[in-house]
Parts: C-alpha cells; sequence; structure tokens
C-alpha cells in the first residue's frame, strides 16, 4: 500500500520553493529518464525574482572595499533615471586568477516585478569616501627637473614645490598616487618664477572645482 502511496504521489510535481515556470521542458506523454547530474532530464525551469539575486564581478583594486551589508545601485538601460537599491549579501571571498575579479552577491527587493531574471544591467557599489583618489586640476602640474610637482601653500603664505606621483589622466584633472595630501592648497597655473619658500598672497580661484580638492591661485608679493 505505501509503494502504491509513493507511486501515486508522482501525479503531482512540487517545487522546493514558490515562483514562476519560466521553461517547461516537457508535453504530455513525453518520457522522462531518472538520473543524476546532466544525465536527468529537466521538467521545469522555476524562477524566483522577489527577492531577485544579481552577480557582479568586482575589480581587483575594489574587492578590500566590499563587504557584506554594503549598499549598492542597480542600473538598467530599460529604465533611465531609475535607480534600484541594494545591498551585497555574500562575496567570493577570493579573486579569480584569470580575470582578477571577485564575484559578489547582491540582493534586490522586486516586489512591483520590474526586475527579470536573466537582465543585463549595471551595479554601483556606495564605497566609502576613504578609498576615494586624490585629484588636482591639471593645470597645477608642472614636469620639473626634479619630477613631476605642484606648488602647494604651506604656513598659509609660503611656497613649497612638493613632488608628486601621478596616476590617471582624466583629462582635465590629474589623480595624484603619493605626495599630496587630502585638501592641501595647490597654485592654479604656477610658473617657474615661483621659488621655494616664496611669500605669497592666497586668494580664492574664481572658478573651483567641485570634484577636485580645494585649489587656490598665489600672487608674489
Amino acid at each position: 500500500m505505501q509503494q502504491l502511496q509513493k507511486i501515486q504521489g508522482f501525479q503531482q510535481i512540487l517545487a522546493p520553493f514558490a515562483g514562476k515556470i519560466a521553461a517547461r521542458n516537457i508535453d504530455i506523454g513525453t518520457l522522462v529518464t531518472a538520473g543524476t547530474g546532466n544525465s536527468g532530464t529537466p521538467l521545469f525551469s522555476i524562477v524566483q525574482s522577489d527577492v531577485l539575486r544579481v552577480y557582479v564581478f568586482a575589480p581587483q583594486e575594489n574587492a578590500p572595499s566590499i563587504h557584506e551589508g554594503l549598499a549598492a545601485k542597480i542600473v538598467l538601460q530599460e529604465y533611465p533615471g531609475q535607480e534600484f537599491d541594494g545591498k551585497v549579501t555574500r562575496t567570493a571571498g577570493a579573486l579569480d586568477p584569470q580575470s582578477r575579479t571577485m564575484q559578489v552577491e547582491v540582493q534586490v527587493p522586486n516586489d512591483e516585478g520590474k526586475l527579470y531574471a536573466g537582465m543585463y544591467g549595471q551595479v554601483k557599489f556606495l564605497l566609502a569616501d576613504e578609498n576615494a583618489p586624490i585629484v588636482v586640476p591639471a593645470n597645477t602640474f608642472l614636469f620639473r627637473t626634479e619630477g613631476p610637482q605642484v606648488a602647494t601653500i604651506e604656513n598659509e603664505k609660503r611656497i613649497h614645490w612638493q613632488n608628486i606621483r601621478v596616476g590617471r589622466d582624466f583629462g582635465d584633472r590629474l589623480e595624484v598616487l603619493d605626495g599630496l595630501k587630502e585638501n592641501a592648497k595647490v597654485v592654479m597655473n604656477p610658473t617657474d618664477d615661483l621659488r621655494e619658500d616664496m611669500e605669497v598672497q592666497v586668494k580664492a580661484a574664481e572658478k573651483p572645482k567641485p570634484e577636485g580638492n580645494v585649489a587656490r591661485s598665489a600672487s608674489s608679493r
């Protein structure tokens, strides 16, 4: 009797979770073979899109800053001007030796069902400010005999030529990897006439760039 009850139970197929059938691979009368791994015949593909799990590969330079609970934004071209809030739930904890990236899982609430499984989009991680690079306007940089330098203001009125190590070039801005502290005052459009320890009068620039460090212009006395 128990054997007959088990056989009769095969008339119903129960999924381990609630969702929508995205694909049906059998019809009535189709022969279904049992097996393990890839040898069996899959009956249905079921999708559970709330909460939606998004997988992204973060580059090596950002991997140390990504952790569980970090906020993220999902952007898709199908919804211009709209961002979907998500949160990092787990990371691989290791880099792929081929691509030097780390797999990250982001979960996004999808109550309205706007997001579909299999969609392609972009993920923006809201990283901490301490990882942001130091950037200066391009017109503060000079390549002198001592190497790349910027003229900084020391003690509110003295010129100091500071050696720097330049990173990426953004056209109107330069990334400084070493040699310059955050919120340092630098001279815009410096010339070789500015000597070390020269006393100057500092005034604010007419059009400061909000995305870079605070820049100052200096005139000699």
